[in-house]
């Protein structure tokens, strides 16, 4: 199977100085016109880097666009109300034709997120995988009714529906069983990040495993990876700068054993060949997290996608 590649196009700013709304527009016509399979932004309500609205800018990528899939990489659904999601989304669905994909996650590393909606960190997982099936029913039905400890109405109707039938695909992030489990139970995808080729090929035997438990057939789920990325002829200097770009954007420090067994960086061949242990271990669809300002998006898309997506992967 031809593996399928992404670019992170709107997350955590690190700049020194906001960028300008045109940088964005640039960017998502460039992944588009130089034939990415996806576009995806990130999301946060309240945290120490600048974030955009994930919908506002995935609904800028949809109108500036006309090919790439669009992604949320991931949506923090806990902080929403899933009957307001699903209408956002099947509205953005129907408006680009059918080209939209809700990854989801259940968030938690910044509190602050929470506080700003006064939703209780604890239920996080529980209220993402409730939202799920909620979102999941109003995409599938024209009088939707849903009953559920945070989550109750009846006969409502979501107009404009999705373009893709029963909804747009659903592809969840997180590591841990429980996150795990989840997918078995209720996700088209996983949405990996900072995951090992094994501990992917572990995580989706887990996945397949528990899905047999419960008589659910799995066998479209997409195995996709997030990764941050950062090309350097000179592999310590690239290790260097890939560190120092998670360290503004987490607000923490990360030690080699990250940057080795959850990241790539160094040489285009030393990268490829990294990225061909993910595909043996499962993933088939690679999205790439420049690690970098915004102010460098732009051509490091274009890099990455010349000397590493458009080879030969066989």
């Amino acid at each position: 199977m031809t593996p399928l590649f992404g670019f992170m196009g709107s997350g955590r700013i690190i700049d020194a100085v906001m960028p300008q709304p045109e940088d964005f527009l640039r960017l998502a016509q460039q992944v588009d016109r130089l034939g990415y399979d996806s576009i995806w932004v990130g999301d946060h309500i309240s945290t120490h880097n600048p974030v955009m609205d994930a919908m506002t800018i995935l609904t800028y990528f949809g109108t500036v666009t006309k090919k790439v899939k669009l992604g949320t990489g991931v949506l923090l659904l806990a902080l929403r109300d899933p009957s307001l999601v699903a209408k956002q989304i099947s509205t953005l669905d129907w408006l680009t034709l059918g080209r939209v994909i809700v990854g989801v996650g259940v968030g938690g590393e910044d509190p602050s997120d929470f506080n700003a909606v006064g939703v209780s960190i604890k239920e996080r997982g529980a209220r993402t995988g409730e939202s799920i099936l909620a979102m999941k029913s109003l995409w599938a039905s024209d009088s939707a009714s849903h009953h559920g400890k945070f989550f109750n109405f009846d006969d409502v109707s979501i107009k404009p529906q999705s373009i893709q039938d029963g909804g747009p695909p659903v592809w969840l992030g997180g590591r841990s069983l429980v996150a795990l489990k989840r997918i078995a139970q209720v996700g088209d995808g996983w949405y990996s990040y900072m995951v090992s080729p094994r501990r992917f090929a572990d995580g989706m035997t887990i996945i397949q495993d528990e899905a047999k438990l419960i008589g659910r057939d799995i066998s479209d789920l997409t195995g996709a990876l997030l990764v941050p990325i950062r090309i350097g002829d000179n592999e310590k200097e690239a290790r260097r700068e890939l560190a120092d770009h998670l360290a503004n954007r987490y607000a923490k420090k990360f030690d080699d054993h990250v940057i080795d067994s959850y990241c790539l960086a160094g040489s285009t061949l030393k990268i490829r060949d990294r990225i061909k242990e993910y595909l043996e271990a499962g993933v088939s669809h690679v999205v790439f997290m420049h690690a970098g300002p915004v102010s460098e998006l732009q051509d490091a898309s274009a890099h990455i996608y010349e000397e590493v997506v458009n080879k030969p992967w066989n």
